[in-house]
């Protein structure tokens, strides 16, 4: 599988570009935080940036961050999903491809030389980019792969049934959810793994293979010998599809191969924390693994820099941020065979000297 890129676009300092961020954010998560790195990177090289955000999130931006000279905002009214019986996907979701809709408008009066979408989770929500009349950019983005069936397990029956039916849903093309138009009005999609890249191909649009969805460089001086590291690290938020409740059990069966200092250090919050701490409080593994709740991203940065290992349990994303950083820091990555990481040991550039 090759790229199939369109033509250079060339000097982009003379253009006016825009870019649609349903969450956006210097220290709040992976997605905000992703999504304002990205917008960094291409606010450097136009003329002029646009950034279409919801009018919340253009709120707290204005208040608390500080952005580049040649970018503005340009706040989306809040929109409502519509009420629907039997729905296939969350009402989360649901929102987000509302708020995708009300983005295309705004893009479509902006008008840009070139126009990006930014998206959360997979590229089946929808398209902010259909009635934009300059080149059109989708990504990064990554369709993450439905779990496994033994997931149902650590997942819950519930929250299994729910992906693979959202799953199948968009493979099937199921009208109600827009599946496939991001990509198909697109003129260019910029995608993080090999499943996101064939899905292009079959559709016959053009793709790059593209990695940086954000990743800060780590301080040289913050990273200490291999033989110096002795946590695995955790980061996500703690809910049933980042497999933070199988992480921790795998490292629980794992410890007696483990050596006597070995601790698992997990980095998040949700609702799954009770689950973990109770399964933690049962075998009396208290001393071995940390939840050590939210963290600002530098120090996570910090803790990624000075781990043994990241593991990354997660039974659904594309990859994941933190594998990126993990690399710039030389990390190893331990992760589940299925996920969308299998695989980017080949995906990243050999000369990162990163190795799996």
């Amino acid at each position: 599988m090759s790229s199939n890129s369109g033509s250079s676009l060339g000097d982009l300092a003379s253009l006016h570009g825009a870019g649609t961020f349903f969450a956006l954010s210097s220290d709040l998560g992976s997605e905000p935080t992703n999504g304002w790195r990205w917008m960094l990177q291409l606010s450097r090289r136009y003329r002029r940036f646009t950034v279409v955000v919801p009018s919340s999130v253009a709120d707290r931006v204005r208040t608390t961050e500080r952005l580049p000279g040649n970018v503005d905002l340009a706040p989306t009214t809040d929109a409502s999903p519509p009420v629907r019986r039997g729905r296939i996907a969350p009402a989360y979701y649901e929102h987000y491809s509302a708020w995708l809709a009300a983005a295309g408008e705004v893009m479509r009066d902006l008008q840009p030389d070139v126009g990006h979408q930014l998206v959360m989770a997979t590229p089946y929500w929808g398209s902010t980019l259909a009635r934009t009349t300059g080149v059109r950019v989708l990504g990064p983005v990554g369709a993450s792969p439905m779990p496994p069936l033994w997931a149902a397990t650590s997942v819950g029956y519930g929250s299994a049934v729910s992906e693979l039916a959202r799953g199948f849903a968009a493979r099937l093309q199921v009208p109600s959810i827009r599946p496939f138009q991001a990509i198909d009005g697109a003129d260019v999609t910029l995608c993080v793994d090999r499943g996101t890249a064939r899905l292009a191909s079959d559709r016959g649009k053009p793709w790059v293979p593209f990695l940086a969805d954000g990743c800060d460089p780590v301080p040289f001086e913050s990273i200490v010998s291999v033989d110096g590291r002795a946590d695995l690290l955790w980061v996500g938020r703690l809910m049933p599809r980042k497999g933070g409740v199988l992480a921790a059990a795998a490292f629980i069966r794992a410890l007696p191969h483990l050596p006597p200092e070995s601790r698992l250090v997990m980095v998040g919050e949700g609702a799954e924390r009770e689950s973990i701490e109770r399964a933690i409080a049962e075998v009396g593994a208290e001393d071995r693994i940390s939840l050590l709740g939210r963290l600002p991203n530098s120090e996570v940065l910090r803790l990624m820099a000075t781990a043994r290992g990241l593991v990354f349990s997660s039974l659904r994303d594309t990859f994941g941020g933190v594998c990126l950083e993990a690399a710039a820091a030389g990390t190893p990555v331990i992760t589940v065979e299925h996920a969308g990481v299998r695989g980017l040991h080949n995906w990243i550039p050999r000369q990162s000297m990163w190795t799996q």
